[in-house]
């Protein structure tokens, strides 16, 4: 069963809490923004449209421990910066806006500056580049940054779920601005 609820920002945060047997509940404060948060079985899954493409949000568990997988969709034109906090543990994701586009993260532990972690690190956050196409087209994901109606897809590491913590710290950057 899907439970759906389209939270409306009004500033520049976002809440939610996420529980597998819980309703969700939401604060938001970004009129621009709008999530849209989904649990289906042990995945939740959070839709991110900002259409000043800088923004941050927390999520909270409402419930003993996170769904198995949490998955990020950030309806971005690039992602210059994600960072997620969860407890003492900052992590750091973003896609060079060169082509071809590279993947690369920062691991930061209580407190100290993050520092980059490679494809073997636990903490790892696995990223797809999906590009809009017809409802019937199921082929592969694309290989450049997404176009106008594309999304990053971030899958969170399990690492950072099993370390259950309460609430995680959203901050995302499409583009630096100069």
């Amino acid at each position: 069963m899907i439970r759906q609820v389209w939270l409306l920002a009004i500033v520049v945060l976002a809440n939610c809490s996420l529980g597998m047997a819980q309703a969700d509940k939401s604060q938001t404060l970004r009129t621009t923004d709008e999530i849209q948060a989904a649990i289906a079985g042990d995945v939740a899954t959070l839709d991110i449209r900002s259409a000043s493409g800088i923004g941050k949000g927390k999520v909270e568990r409402a419930g003993d421990a996170w769904p198995k997988t949490v998955v990020l969709r950030l309806h971005l034109k690039g992602l210059e910066s994600l960072s997620i906090r969860g407890g003492d543990v900052l992590l750091e994701t973003y896609v060079s806006s060169s082509d071809p586009a590279k993947q690369y993260a920062n691991l930061g532990r209580g407190g100290d500056e993050p520092k980059p972690i490679d494809r073997r690190s636990p903490y790892w956050p696995i990223l797809r580049r999906e590009q809009a196409r017809a409802e019937d087209d199921t082929t592969k994901p694309a290989t450049t940054k997404p176009a106008t109606d594309g999304y990053f897809e971030i899958t969170l590491p399990p690492k950072l779920l099993a370390e259950n913590p309460r609430v995680l710290e959203l901050h995302w950057v499409d583009f630096f601005r100069g």
